[in-house]
């Protein structure tokens, strides 16, 4: 915040108020009027403002000794963030706010209420605070991310030709829940003609010999999300289906070895795209990638227009795929970058040669 020329920074999306609290309410994140926020000055104590039927809830996890509360339905959240602000000083402050988040009218409120003060967008600040993780984060992540490939690998080890999508999706959905997750934001199944659908919710259409299935999805894990994609073939591969595959493979693999500290971001991207190249496919993909936490899409992306290099303790999501032959081929894991190099913290990458349905 020094370094930004900011008195003080409030973090207002449901993301960056439990990332800033440490507190984690998921109401908040499904009833957008039921608002919370975090205080950070630059000097003095931080305060946590949410409605008052989540106190016990806020109070129960977050370091902030100072949560206030709102009464729903009766009082206008943003008086409360007024108050708070009026109470530290900071009245005549610079002031981040989250300008992405914050709906315009509450940024009208403020402003009329507090003519004397700055107000600046703070979303790059909060992107790139969270763009390096702390031990306890990567702890969570990891956990997530291998639980999210063991529940699709059982899944999948149960399925068999004459199967829907939809019975597939279930059985993953429900192995993730056994294994930990609160809940599940998105789960894609697709198979056959389907696969060119994008991510569609899993249907009646059926798994049938010759095609391939592919599954994206994640669950969320006290707030932080998980994220892995999958293919397979649905009975022995055709000698395409399997070349495509292992050509993918080889580049996907390339891409994460060059994880490594002081690596540009969009090196990555371009070691992708020669690959592809190579094996004579165009990357139609805006991105191969992305950093994951509080957020499924978390900065920075793996794309040609990064800036940042790897940093130690980045962790990022590698996920290329591409369409030849008329099938659609998608593999993800989630890569941790550290002094000695990427280490996969799904347990292990997308095999190397196409799995299959029996």
């Amino acid at each position: 915040m020094r370094e930004a020329g900011l008195d003080a920074v409030i973090a207002t999306s449901p993301e960056n108020v439990h990332y800033a609290s440490t507190s984690y309410i998921y109401t908040v994140l499904l009833v957008r009027d039921r608002m919370a926020f975090v205080v950070l000055p630059v000097e003095g104590p931080a305060t946590y403002i949410v409605a008052e039927n989540e106190m016990h809830q806020a109070r129960l996890h977050t370091w902030v000794d100072d949560v206030q509360t709102y009464v729903e339905f009766k009082d206008y959240p943003v008086e409360a963030l007024l108050r708070v602000i009026r109470q530290k000083g900071l009245s005549d402050g610079r002031i981040g706010i989250e300008r992405t988040h914050l709906p315009g009218q509450c940024e009208e409120y403020l402003r009329q209420a507090l003519p004397k003060a700055t107000f600046v967008d703070c979303k790059s600040l909060l992107d790139r605070l969270r763009m390096v993780k702390t031990s306890e984060e990567i702890a969570l992540l990891t956990r997530a991310a291998t639980a999210t490939r063991k529940a699709l690998e059982s899944a999948f080890a149960a399925a068999r030709p004459g199967d829907t999508e939809k019975q597939v999706a279930n059985h993953i959905g429900r192995n993730l829940l056994d294994m930990g997750a609160d809940f599940i934001p998105f789960l894609s199944v697709k198979t056959g003609v389907r696969l060119s659908l994008g991510h569609h919710l899993p249907g009646d259409t059926r798994l049938e010999p010759g095609n391939l299935i592919w599954c994206d999805y994640g669950g969320l894990w006290h707030g932080y999300f998980s994220d892995l994609a999958r293919t397979y073939a649905i009975g022995e591969p055709t000698k395409a289906q399997a070349a495509n595959y292992r050509q993918l493979s080889r580049v996907y693999r390339e891409v994460v070895d060059h994880i490594r500290v002081g690596t540009p971001i969009k090196r990555l991207y371009e070691i992708c795209k020669h690959g592809f190249e190579a094996s004579g496919v165009t990357l139609h993909m805006a991105h191969i990638g992305h950093s994951i936490g509080v957020e499924l899409h978390e900065f920075p992306m793996i794309s040609p227009f990064d800036t940042y290099e790897v940093q130690e303790n980045m962790v990022l999501n590698v996920e290329p795929g591409y369409t030849k032959d008329g099938e659609t081929i998608h593999i993800e894991d989630l890569i941790l970058a550290t002094k000695t190099g990427p280490q996969v913290l799904t347990g292990t990458l997308a095999p190397a040669e196409i799995p299959v349905i029996q």
